[in-house]
């Protein structure tokens, strides 16, 4: 560890912040006979990670981040995560949403710029590429708190991520957003089941209609999530 938390915040190369991202979960899961030791380790580490999580400039390290943090929410034992952990982990996930929503808004604004030309165009399609794999990492936190604590995580969700998940799945967003904002509403009712109708006037329009939209992965998140309402909804989804 006093190689690793230095390294996280290690500002002249990209790789090394990269890869240190990246071994954290193989550190924590080597210790898989010892659930002490890996939860010990994890206290000695979450605070530098999320907070270079927080600070990282970089797209493709941030996704690294990301990634390790939603591997070692599936790693450890659900009662390793305090409810401060948990909510500075969903604060990290909300802050790279909205970057996300900003970078997109700045994005459509250069657009309009009377220099844009087929160059701009390839460079503002690349740094959306970027943005988008973010975007899929961050979705993998959500994913793995809701895997492993259910309808327990809602009340930490609903300030901080509903209100963005919301804003993804709007008709005028990118399909590859829709399609995550879709797939983290299939997370919420798989893995809360009937706790998840306080929201179905927030998704479930969305998800009917999109089952007719243009790109074919949208519509596979859309049919994924009408048999997870059946399946896990259960009774508290059907039409009455």
């Amino acid at each position: 560890m006093k190689l690793v938390i230095p390294l996280l915040k290690f500002y002249f190369h990209d790789g090394i912040r990269t890869y240190i991202a990246e071994i954290i979960p193989f550190l924590i899961g080597c210790l898989e006979d010892s659930k002490e030791q890996q939860v010990a380790l994890w206290n000695l580490i979450w605070q530098d990670l999320l907070v270079a999580t927080l600070a990282e400039p970089e797209a493709s390290v941030k996704s690294e981040q990301l990634y390790a943090i939603a591997s070692v929410i599936e790693i450890l034992p659900q009662e390793a995560f305090t409810e401060e952990m948990i909510k500075k982990i969903t604060e990290v996930v909300e802050k790279a949403f909205v970057a996300h929503f900003e970078r997109s808004d700045k994005r459509a604004e250069q657009k309009k710029d009377e220099d844009f030309d087929e160059v701009v165009e390839q460079q503002l399609w690349d740094e959306m590429e970027e943005d988008n794999y973010v975007l899929t990492k961050a979705s993998d936190v959500i994913h793995s708190l809701l895997k492993i604590h259910g309808a327990n995580y809602l009340p930490c969700m609903e300030p901080m991520i509903i209100p963005c998940v919301t804003k993804l799945i709007a008709p005028d967003r990118f399909w590859q957003e829709r399609q995550w904002g879709i797939c983290i509403w299939d997370d919420i009712v798989e893995f809360t089941g009937a706790a998840a109708i306080k929201y179905q006037h927030m998704f479930v329009p969305h998800l009917l209609n999109y089952l007719a939209d243009g790109s074919p992965e949208v519509r596979q998140a859309c049919g994924y999530g009408c048999g997870i309402m059946a399946q896990f909804g259960q009774e508290a989804f059907a039409r009455k």
